[in-house]
């Protein structure tokens, strides 16, 4: 007998397919990057941390690669708040513009929440 595993779950109204989502960190800072992530098998999409403004980060070196894993002190750049606000109004138009395609096909439960975005 087969054991189907289920990683689908729910968060107050929201219905994830699954609740596997990337660690905010280095390889979520530009639209591309963050494409990228929700083009894979993703449940979802985490940004960086956002600043009001665009923020550079330390000066090199930032990071030291050590035999048990690694430490770092990036310093939080990223492209500001702006960039990633408007990432997701974009994300989440091309989003809806998707299940609209996709509606009958969804479960009813799923209608729900898309009809809230």
């Amino acid at each position: 007998m087969q054991n189907n595993i289920s990683l689908a779950s729910h968060i107050g109204d929201y219905q994830f397919d699954n609740l596997l989502l990337n660690a905010a960190g280095v390889r979520c800072s530009t639209t591309d990057e963050l494409n990228k992530t929700l083009d894979s098998m993703a449940g979802g999409c985490v940004t960086k941390s956002a600043t009001p403004e665009e923020r550079a980060g330390n000066e090199s070196p930032r990071m030291k690669a050590l035999p048990l894993g690694s430490i770092n002190s990036m310093g939080l750049p990223n492209h500001g708040i702006d960039y990633y606000l408007k990432f997701a109004e974009e994300s989440s138009r091309k989003l809806i513009q998707r299940l609209d395609r996709t509606e009958s096909l969804m479960p009813k439960r799923c209608r729900k929440v898309t009809s809230r975005l």
